[in-house]
């Protein structure tokens, strides 16, 4: 499992990791794309089931999202 990410990042889960793409079950990431069931994203894109996003475009399921566009039954928190 983990992620696809650069070769300074790691590929273990909670592990920081970040500029991920693909990611799967991944925990404080940045710069991700395609995320599900992530934890503290930033910069993501078209996550599933994260918490603590920020800046995230068409995520679904998320909760305690900051200043998303498009997401779908998110729970975004106004600051």
């Amino acid at each position: 499992m983990g992620c696809e990410i650069s070769k300074s990042s790691s590929t273990e889960p909670g592990s920081g990791n970040q500029n991920n793409s693909n990611c799967e079950n991944c925990k404080d990431c940045q710069n991700c794309s395609n995320c599900k069931d992530c934890n503290n994203c930033q910069n993501c894109e078209s996550c599933t089931s994260c918490s603590g996003c920020q800046n995230c475009t068409n995520c679904t399921d998320c909760d305690g999202c900051q200043n998303c566009t498009g997401c779908t039954d998110c729970i975004e928190y106004v600051i």
